[in-house]
């Protein structure tokens, strides 16, 4: 399943949430903000849906971050 990304507030870089559209809903992510450590800066970001993109639903942008190696590092530290 595609994964949902948010871009890095400070490199830029796309970044997943550690979501996918398979665990949940894109559309009941409305209004709701959620704190994540971002893999590319390890730093904590807050995103909401407006943020947040389904990997793959634009070409032209940079290639994302391994979901897998994201995912082992931001283990746990979602909840701080």
């Amino acid at each position: 399943m595609p994964a949902i990304i948010i871009r890095c507030c400070t490199f830029g870089t796309p970044v997943p949430t550690g979501l996918t559209t398979e665990t949940i809903k894109f559309e009941s992510l409305s209004g709701m903000g959620i704190r994540m450590r971002c893999p590319a800066c390890l730093k904590y970001h807050r995103w909401q849906r407006k943020d947040a993109s389904i990997d793959g639903a634009n070409p032209n942008r940079s290639p994302r971050v391994d979901l897998a190696e994201a995912v082992n590092k931001t283990a746990g530290s979602i909840a701080d």
